[in-house]
């Protein structure tokens, strides 16, 4: 299970963008990035990813997370 926020859009497109490392997918410039592409008509996921402070996960758990986008 991954945990993500959504900002989602009318529009066809999808962004994935993941945080750098210590950061997270909830800061407030994160939160204000997905907003506004939202707005421009492409659905945003925000991925919480392990190299997180909230989430001190291994380089395969941040692959597993990448895969299970890619699996739908």
């Amino acid at each position: 299970r991954i945990d993500l926020d959504v900002y989602p859009a009318s529009g066809p497109a999808l962004l994935i963008f993941m945080h750098g490392k210590n950061s997270s997918h909830r800061t407030p410039n994160m939160r204000k990035l997905g907003e506004k592409i939202a707005a421009a008509g492409t659905t945003v996921y925000l991925p919480a990813m392990p190299w997180s402070q909230a989430w001190n996960g291994t380089v395969a758990d941040g692959q597993a997370a990448i895969d299970a986008f890619r699996k739908g």
